[in-house]
């Protein structure tokens, strides 16, 4: 049905045209300039179309002149994209390169977690009981290997000071040592005390260590080495040799008499 009004449509305006044309020659047969018209509004009309395509052209080559610029804006960024990219790539590269190293430290590390791990979790050995002194070696090797560094080395102090048999300050020992503080140190002998591995006097802030373990006594030293050894930082190994010159030279600038031991007033435990 489409079609048929498309042909209806065509004939109708073809004879319309016709008619129209035919009118119009016989109507302006009798005017004898007429072509002279016709002449002149066509040049005027290309006159007309020609300026126009004048200033078509012109806004179309500023149009493409903006549009060449925002081609070239984009393509140095792309150009910036693309190497930035490539660092990224070239980055992500080394970074894979090195992932193997790091998986294997990962796995290392794991492995001496798990067997610090496995030790810790192991059944301490059982706590002394009585009033008597402890003198139990595996309880004793226990309680060494797992004190702290400074707790060691308040364990060196105490130690040493009992070898040279002299009474020491707390609050002295505190102010030449960086590593100890006073009530760290009290505490320590203290909880040394009360595990029967140490037995102390007190007057004061001034203390006498009275009977501490033979094998605290001649380990408490290089279980602190070890331990400072072990550091990772460097700097803090350096600070831990100084604190235990800083132990050794205030203990032995104490000086060391029979009657030192007996001076001290027996301690509240």
């Amino acid at each position: 049905m489409t079609e048929k009004y498309k042909i209806h449509a065509f004939y109708i305006l073809f004879i319309l045209m016709t008619v129209i044309i035919m009118l119009a020659t016989i109507k302006w047969a009798s005017i004898p300039t007429l072509t002279e018209y016709i002449t002149f509004g066509l040049t005027l009309t290309s006159l007309i179309l020609a300026i126009l395509a004048i200033i078509y052209a012109f806004l179309s080559n500023s149009s493409f002149a903006a549009t060449i610029s925002q081609i070239n804006a984009s393509a140095s960024a792309m150009s910036s994209v693309k190497e930035e990219v490539k660092r990224a790539t070239e980055a992500l590269t080394v970074e894979v390169a090195t992932l193997p190293r790091a998986l294997a430290g990962l796995s290392s590390q794991v492995g001496s977690t798990y067997a610090l791990v496995s030790q810790l979790t192991q059944p301490s050995p059982a706590y002394p009981s009585g009033p008597e002194f402890n003198a139990d070696p595996t309880f004793i090797q226990y309680f060494l290997d797992r004190i702290s560094v400074t707790g060691t080395l308040t364990l060196y102090a105490c130690a040493f000071a009992h070898k040279r048999n002299v009474t020491f300050n707390r609050k002295d020992l505190s102010a030449a040592v960086r590593a100890l503080d006073e009530d760290y140190v009290y505490g320590f002998l203290v909880a040394s005390s009360s595990a029967r591995i140490m037995d102390y006097d007190q007057s004061g802030d001034n203390l006498t260590i009275n009977q501490i373990d033979p094998i605290l006594e001649s380990k408490s030293r290089d279980r602190f080495v070890t331990l400072a050894k072990n550091m990772d930082n460097p700097t803090f190994q350096q600070w831990a040799m100084e604190d235990l010159d800083s132990v050794e030279k205030y203990i032995a600038s104490i000086p060391s008499t029979p009657q030192t031991q007996s001076k001290a007033e027996p301690s509240s435990k």
